[in-house]
This record gives structure tokens, C-alpha cells and sequence, in this order.
């Protein structure tokens, strides 16, 4: 079945290509014979070598159908033989009327008033002249019909006519303050939206000139409104998004050699307005460029010269970077930033890591080592769903030059237990380093589950602040170690302590034991006390 029929322009109907051959067809009198085989049903025989059979079904109509016996529209539902076929109709029989017999016209009465009703006892003059007077009254509705209709009309140049349109709605301003309404940006937003959706239709046809006429006019006045008007960046930004995915569309397809050409030249200027915004590593001119294979010689002076204009917006310089990266990486494989951007590196491998540029910011990763944290970190992260089975290397190497935690957490999560475990040995083997920060240490003995590894260290170190800290989880699996430790270390600290400096530290100890609800310890401490300090009675008062 064909889709999207203009019933007055058969070639509309099809592929440009597809319509030529048909028409070719019927012009050389391959259609050679034509029966009526009911009301609305014709069959044609079509003489091309042998007799192809053809049946139209409620030809230029909304619900049509064609069949054909050929290979190529079994495959693609759509042949030359269909298109001889409705050239045939709307030339031979279409336009021949059939003789209807006179009936008496009688004024037929409506229920109620709705908009069929009235559109059945209008003449197309009746609505020409409504369509003429409102719109010259009501610029939305003038618009919106221009923006509707403006396909059926042919200039010498088309690309004008949509412009002219979007001119209308957003001006061009000489000043940067507020020079659009945001009723005039919503209205924008809705009119490059139906544009964007007549280009998808164009597409579908085909038409892919005509395509990049609706996008390109729509883009630039997006992109121009965005630079004016900020304050409706998201919804701007999104339909910005959506042109530059229907322009990869036309990148990606075989169309003519004139129509890439003109893309490009479109896309090499577009790249280079200094309203240009870049926001999306993926969809942008550079990117559909490089796809191309178009890319300019002189690109990183355009970059330079963009970078410049977007000083002060953080977020496109990254992009920009993270561009000029991706780039690189196909090109003079240099991935140093200029210094004075580099406070940004670690939001750079943060845009390449999300737009899974995993190679590109491998290589980054390795000219931004020094004080890049995140930027080292997002690299593993890269290793980890890339399943490298360098990971369990680079991880403990990272983690015992930084002792940066969140390298455990992830590998936690995302490796696979065999990897995790080849990490742990690694960094074991380099204990004397990471213990050097020891609170970092306990928190990795944690994080890790060598709570063994841990009541050792909390029994070589003898430290009431970390004892304290770990206590509650080690007294599951080690009680006996746990007590035995604080009496060793209660007994050595009363031994070195009297008065009020004794005191309050047993009650802040009871204060804690209790909280953690240790009563076991609390009990065995006060014994201790008792046994070993008896002359001390305002210390066993405590525990009374």
C-alpha cells in the first residue's frame, strides 16, 4: 500500500526515482490494456517483456491499494509497474466523469451545529474568502496556515518561503535584551516542531531536498532563538537535538551526490555562526562532518574562535573539548587540552564517558593523569563494561596511588567476583602504603569484607577512636577478640590516667557501649575495674 498520497500530484506519491521509471512505463505504452472489475476495483496489463498483472483498488483515493505481480513489490510494496498503472488511471479514466442522473436537491437538516456540518454546506469559495479575511486579521492563524500549506506551494526558492515564515514569528534583533516574547518562543517551538515533522513525511516520500530545506531553516532560527533567548533552553535545546538527528538521517542515507554536497556546505557554515550552540558530543555539524568524511581543514581554528565566544558557558566548552577529542582520536592522535581549560578535564572524560567514547577517553585518561581523580576514575569505569582484563591491575594501581575509595565501590558493583578478588590481592600486597592513611585503610578492610584483616590491624594499633568505630560490627563475628581488646586497652589507659581525666573517659566509653547496646563488655569492663582497681571507688561507682 502507498502511504501519504497527494491525490492531485501522482508524483508525489512515490520515490522521485521509482516515478520516473513508471512514468517512462506508461509513456511508452506499457500499459496495454485496462478493465473496470467493479465499482472501485481496475486490473491493468502491463507489457514489459511479458504480461505483468496490476490491480488498483480504489485508485486516488485515501484508502487505495495496489498489487502487482513482480518481484519488486513483493519486496518493497511499491514498483514502476503501479506507478504506469496509476498514471494510466488518472489520465485515461480519472478524468473522464461519470454521468450521474439528475435528482431533485432537497436542503438536508442537522442535528447540531459542528464543523462538518458546516464544512458540507460551504463552497470552496465560501471558505476562500473566510481563509483570506481571518488571516488577514489573525497573525497566529496566517502563520500556522502558511506553516500547514506552505509544502503545496512551489517558489523559485523554496528555502525563502520556510524562513520567511519562522522571520515572522522571531525577529532579528540587534539588542540581547529580552528581544522575544516567550509567547513568540512557544510559538516557534511549535511551528519548527510541524516542520520537522513535514520533513519526516518529505523523507518517507523521498524527498529529501526538500527535507533538509525544513531543517536547515529551522535549525539556524533555533539555534539563533537559543543565543537570544535562554531562558527556554531545555525546550530549545531538545527540538535543536531533534534537527540534528533528522540531518544524520539524510547523512546516513544514499541520496544524490548534489544533496551531500549541499548538506555539507550547509553544515560547514552552520559549525562556524557565532550563535552556533554545541551541546551534544554526538549531534552536532563537526560530528556529522567527521561522519561524512567532510570535515574542514580548518576546523581546529573553528573551534578556537567557538571557544572564545562561549567563554563563561561551561557546558559547551566541555562539549567543545570533548569534540575536538573524538576528533583527534580519528586524526593527529593529540589528546592535551589548552591549560587554561584544564580545571574542566575531569567534566571532559566525564562527556566522552557518557557518550561511551570509551577509546577516546582511554587515551585522554593517559595525558590527564595528574590531579584528574575522576577523570582516571571514569576510565576504569570503561574498563569495567568494557569486561578489560587489565582491570584488576589498573584498579589496585589507582587505588593504591590515590587511596580514592570509590574505585572499591564500583568494582563492588559492576566486576565480577574473580576480578574483585585479583584486586584485593593486589592491593594487599601493597598494605604498607594504603595503611598509611589508616581511617582510609579501615574504611577499604570494610568495604572490602576482611573484617579479619581488620580486628588485626584495630588490635596492633590499640586506638579507642578506631576500636570505636567498628566495634558494634566486629563484636558479631569477633566478641571474645573485642572484649579481651578493651580490657587490654582499658587496663593500659587507667594505668597511665587518674582523676577526672579517668573518670570522663569511662563515661564517655559506657555512654557509647550502651548506645551500641555492648552490655557484655560494659560488664566485663566494670569486673576489670573492680579486680584490678579496687582503691578506685569513684570508677566502680560507675558501674553500679
Amino acid at each position: 500500500m502507498v502511504k501519504k498520497i497527494d491525490y492531485t500530484n501522482v508524483e508525489l506519491s512515490f520515490p522521485h526515482e521509482l516515478f520516473l521509471k513508471g512514468e517512462e512505463l506508461y509513456e511508452a505504452g506499457g500499459v496495454v490494456e485496462i478493465n473496470k472489475l467493479d465499482k472501485s476495483l481496475f486490473s491493468f496489463t502491463i507489457r514489459e517483456g511479458g504480461n505483468i498483472e496490476v490491480e488498483w483498488l480504489k485508485p486516488l483515493s485515501k484508502n487505495q491499494k495496489a498489487s502487482c505481480e513482480c518481484d519488486f513489490f513483493k519486496i518493497g510494496k511499491m514498483c514502476k509497474h503501479v506507478v504506469a498503472a496509476l498514471i494510466a488511471y488518472k489520465n485515461e479514466i480519472a478524468k473522464v466523469p461519470e454521468e450521474k442522473p439528475e435528482v431533485e436537491v432537497q436542503s438536508k437538516k442537522f442535528a447540531s451545529l459542528n464543523i462538518n456540518s458546516i464544512l458540507n454546506n460551504l463552497t470552496k469559495e465560501d471558505l476562500r474568502s473566510f481563509v483570506k479575511a481571518y488571516a488577514s486579521t489573525d497573525k497566529k492563524f496566517a502563520t500556522s496556515f502558511k506553516v500547514h500549506f506552505a509544502r503545496k506551494v512551489d517558489l523559485q526558492d523554496n528555502e525563502k518561503k520556510y524562513k520567511s515564515i519562522l522571520d515572522s514569528i522571531i525577529r532579528p534583533v540587534s539588542s540581547d535584551k529580552n528581544p522575544f516574547k516567550s509567547s513568540e518562543v512557544r510559538q516557534l517551538l511549535n511551528v519548527t516542531d510541524e516542520f520537522l515533522s513535514q520533513a519526516d513525511d518529505a523523507m518517507a516520500l523521498g524527498q529529501h531536498y526538500e527535507a533538509l530545506l525544513l531543517i536547515k531553516t529551522s535549525l539556524v532560527k533555533l539555534c539563533y532563538t537559543l543565543h537570544y533567548a535562554p531562558y527556554a533552553e531545555q525546550e530549545t535545546e531538545k527540538s535543536i537535538n531533534a534537527a540534528h538527528a533528522r540531518l544524520m538521517e539524510i547523512a546516513v542515507s544514499n541520496e544524490s551526490v548534489d544533496l551531500k554536497n549541499e548538506l555539507i556546505d550547509f553544515l560547514v557554515e552552520l559549525a562556524q555562526l557565532s550563535y552556533y550552540p554545541y551541546l551534544n558530543v554526538k549531534l552536532n555539524a563537526a560530528t556529522i562532518l567527521l561522519f561524512l568524511n567532510a570535515l574542514p581543514d580548518h576546523y581546529e581554528e573553528i573551534f578556537d574562535l567557538q571557544l572564545k565566544r562561549k567563554i563563561g558557558n561551561e557546558k559547551q566548552t566541555v562539549v567543545i573539548n570533548a569534540l575536538k577529542i573524538m576528533i583527534e582520536y580519528v586524526t593527529t592522535k593529540n589528546y592535551a587540552i589548552d591549560k587554561k581549560h584544564q580545571s574542566l578535564t575531569d567534566k571532559i572524560a566525564a562527556e566522552l564517558f557518557y557518550n561511551e567514547m570509551y577509546d577516546q577517553l582511554a587515551e585522554f585518561a593517559q595525558f590527564h593523569k595528574s590531579g584528574a581523580k575522576d577523570t582516571s576514575l571514569l576510565y576504569l569505569h570503561s574498563l569495567v563494561i568494557k569486561n578489560s582484563k587489565k582491570i584488576a591491575n589498573e584498579a589496585a594501581a589507582y587505588f593504591i596511588d590515590n587511596r580514592d575509595l570509590r574505585i572499591v565501590d564500583l568494582l563492588k558493583q559492576k566486576s565480577s567476583d574473580e576480578t574483585f578478588e585479583k584486586f584485593r590481592s593486589l592491593v594487599s600486597k601493597s598494605k604498607s602504603k594504603v595503611a598509611v592513611n589508616p581511617q582510609i585503610y579501615m574504611q577499604y578492610l570494610l568495604k572490602t569484607n576482611m573484617l579479619q584483616e581488620l580486628m588485626e590491624f584495630l588490635e596492633d594499633k590499640k586506638d579507642f577512636r578506631y576500636l570505636m568505630q567498628y566495634d558494634e560490627i566486629l563484636l558479631k563475628l569477633h566478641p571474645d577478640k573485642v572484649i579481651s581488646l578493651y580490657e587490654t586497652m582499658v587496663e593500659d589507659f587507667l594505668n597511665k590516667h587518674v582523676g577526672e581525666q579517668s573518670l570522663q573517659f569511662i563515661d564517655e566509653l559506657i555512654i557509647h557501649l550502651n548506645k551500641i547496646k555492648a552490655t557484655k563488655v560494659v560488664n566485663r569492663i566494670g569486673m576489670l575495674i573492680e579486680m584490678k582497681f579496687p582503691h578506685r571507688s569513684r570508677l566502680d561507682d560507675k558501674f553500679k
